[in-house]
């Protein structure tokens, strides 16, 4: 076994163990924060998501507090006059639809009949009991609620207010509805999200028989759903299956796909009526490419740490063996030799090894100047 081979690669060797499971642990602690940082985009992304569908059914459920609170529209409604009462409502629904994003505006008598639809008054007289259950719940309790509903207009973010007459006689309900689309596109405008809402096919095309006809359009149907409203449906498409639609149930999930090389964070949370029946999901991407990306760069970089470490001790350990002790180590061996062939006129030269070699080059010393003077004596 030579020294100058097998000490350099046994420290090595443990150095390159050592420092590998270093940069292993620090890759793998990484990933984890990244992992961490990702969990929390979706978690904010879900938050985001819900929170503006709640702010959305709060300012539904204002507006219909406000007109149920006007003195001419509970007085016309509560004399069941339609034209007088469409009349009264007719522009501040058009403002409103232009403005903020309501596109149902509907009075229902106690016996759950609709009684006028502002956004389309010649569509009335129809029984709600069977399908809108929020509308059967505020007649009976007489109590204000909000939520998402399935209308004959389609869905829609509600508030639903009771309304009395002038004698405080219960005379139905007001209900505002808040269309999803412009929510979805302020989601974007805001945070960067991409948002699809999708609807259960067959209870819309059952209820919303006043809906646009190309939402029922085959190109949108994905699963059991139809795409209803989307802020980049070429996106979407490719990061949203029926698979993926089929495993929401009822609790949101998230997951993270690749489209077009960018690498997506996606979260689909379900949508329901007050009764407690599946209405639609809405998807929200976001782009996680930069975390992605972060964590690239940071493997990299600790490789090319790692690396530099290697060299940089390899260098130092050839220079400390071979230089500091290697070296010195053969001077003394070649004095010895010679020593030991009776040669004992060859000095060695100590300055510069360090103290345990210099210990063993003055004993050699001693020695030669010994055996050199029995010889002179001789």
């Amino acid at each position: 076994m030579k020294l100058r081979r097998s000490a350099p690669a046994l420290i090595m060797g443990t150095a390159i163990a050592v420092i590998a499971a270093i940069a292993l642990s620090s890759n793998y602690m990484f990933a984890q924060q990244m992992g961490a940082i990702e969990v929390g985009q979706f978690d904010l992304m879900r938050a985001i998501v819900e929170f503006n569908l709640q702010g959305g059914q709060d300012r539904a459920l204002a507006r219909a507090e406000m007109l149920a609170s006007s003195p001419e529209v509970r007085d016309a409604f509560a004399a069941r006059d339609r034209e007088r009462l469409l009349a009264s409502t007719e522009a501040l629904y058009q403002i409103q639809h232009e403005k903020y994003g309501v596109d149902q505006l509907q009075f229902v008598g106690a016996d759950n009949v609709s009684f006028l639809r502002v956004q389309k008054p010649e569509a009335f007289g129809d029984d709600l009991s069977s399908f809108r259950p929020i509308v059967v719940s505020v007649n009976q309790q007489r109590n204000v609620q909000k939520g998402i509903s399935l209308s004959r207009s389609g869905p829609a973010l509600m508030g639903v207010v009771p309304m009395f007459d002038a004698q405080g006689q219960h005379s139905g309900l007001v209900e505002m509805g808040l269309d999803f689309g412009p929510i979805l596109d302020k989601l974007k405008a805001a945070y960067g999200f991409d948002c699809t809402f999708f609807v259960k096919e067959e209870p819309l095309r059952r209820i919303s028989t006043g809906v646009d006809p190309s939402v029922l359009d085959e190109h949108n149907r994905v699963g059991e759903y139809l795409k209803f409203h989307s802020t980049n449906w070429g996106l979407m498409k490719g990061l949203v299956d029926a698979d993926d639609l089929a495993k929401v149930d009822g609790e949101p999930i998230q997951y993270t796909r690749e489209n077009v090389g960018m690498a997506y964070g996606v979260v689909m949370v379900s949508l329901h009526n007050a009764a407690g029946d599946p209405i639609g999901i809405i998807a929200a991407a976001r782009d996680f490419s930069g975390t992605r990306g972060a964590a690239g760069r940071a493997a990299v970089s600790q490789g090319a740490a790692a690396l530099f470490a290697l060299i940089l001790l390899a260098g130092a350990v050839l220079i400390a063996i071979r230089g500091f002790l290697l070296r010195p180590v053969a001077a003394l061996g070649e004095a010895m030799d010679a020593l030991a062939q009776g040669n004992a006129t060859q000095p060695l030269d100590a300055s510069g090894h360090c103290e345990e070699l210099e210990a063993a080059a003055a004993s050699y010393e001693t020695l030669r100047r010994k055996l050199a003077g029995k010889d002179g004596a001789a």
